[in-house]
């Protein structure tokens, strides 16, 4: 059995910056990157750790939130252009 409450927020933070590195344009829910963004051991992590390391990303301005009008928070690169979001 593998233990994953020692796997750290860094840890987690660190794959979804990778991630976000190679695919800046990816935007998801906190269970989304659970389920796709992350492998490994850091892919069980709970997602209290997940959301944790989303956060941090957030507070370093990495990646930000936007909120669907049916309350889903999502999670993308803060150097994500948003589609139809222009003032032409």
């Amino acid at each position: 059995m593998v233990e994953n409450d020692h796997i750290s927020d860094d840890a987690i933070a660190d794959q979804i910056a990778k991630y976000l590195a190679s695919r800046p344009q990816a935007a998801d829910s906190l269970s989304g990157i659970s389920r796709w963004w992350l492998t490994g051991a850091v892919r069980n992590a709970p997602l209290e750790s997940i959301q944790k390391a989303l956060d941090k990303l957030v507070a370093q301005d990495l990646m930000h939130t936007e909120v669907r009008a049916d309350g889903e928070v999502i999670y993308l690169s803060s150097q994500a252009q948003v589609k139809g979001d222009t003032d032409e």
